[in-house]
């Protein structure tokens, strides 16, 4: 027990604090210095190694995941039973935000594509935080939601422009000229 401790003392002093990664993070990067410090609370640390599961796909989500360091393959069961990678994720992003806002079980799966360093905090901390700190908990809510927004919308940016491709095609015109 005493190694573990050991070694995660170590390495918090290897690293850039807690709260120096949650500042480089946008959906953090607006709260003040106090506001950081009541977050850092309920964050959880966890190192994950090549190849190990952070979550599956159809399990329950509980909580919200960034990426300290490494990268994770985000992937998705396809009907045939097949796996296909839908994105990969690199530090400072975060994974299963939609946790916070509903039951439903996850959508995608994820895993390390290298030895990660992962910072994660589950919805019911964070529903105790909004409990005790309601603007605090506005405040990141503001900022999931923004964040879930421009997922969005790039989404159905890109599904537009791999449609218009499509058609390009269809029609033999593949530059996109005419």
């Amino acid at each position: 027990m005493l190694s573990k401790v050991n070694n995660f003392l170590s390495l918090r002093k290897k690293k850039k604090p807690l709260y120096m990664l949650m500042k480089t993070i946008p959906m953090f990067s607006s709260l003040n210095s106090k506001d950081i410090k009541k977050l850092e609370r309920i964050l959880h640390l966890r190192n994950y190694d090549k190849g190990e599961i952070i979550f599956r796909e159809n399990t329950p989500a509980h909580g919200v995941f960034i990426i300290r360091e490494g990268s994770v393959s985000i992937t998705k069961e396809r009907d045939d039973g097949k796996t296909e990678e839908v994105e990969v994720m690199k530090p400072g992003s975060f994974i299963g935000e939609l946790a916070l806002f509903s039951n439903l079980k996850r959508r995608v799966s994820a895993s390390a594509l290298e030895d990660c360093e992962i910072v994660a905090f589950f919805k019911h901390d964070f529903l105790d935080l909004i409990d005790e700190y309601p603007a605090l908990g506005i405040k990141v809510l503001l900022e999931i939601s923004t964040n879930i927004s421009q997922r969005y919308i790039e989404m159905v940016d890109n599904n537009t422009v791999s449609q218009q491709k499509g058609d390009e095609i269809k029609d033999g015109n593949s530059s996109g000229e005419e």
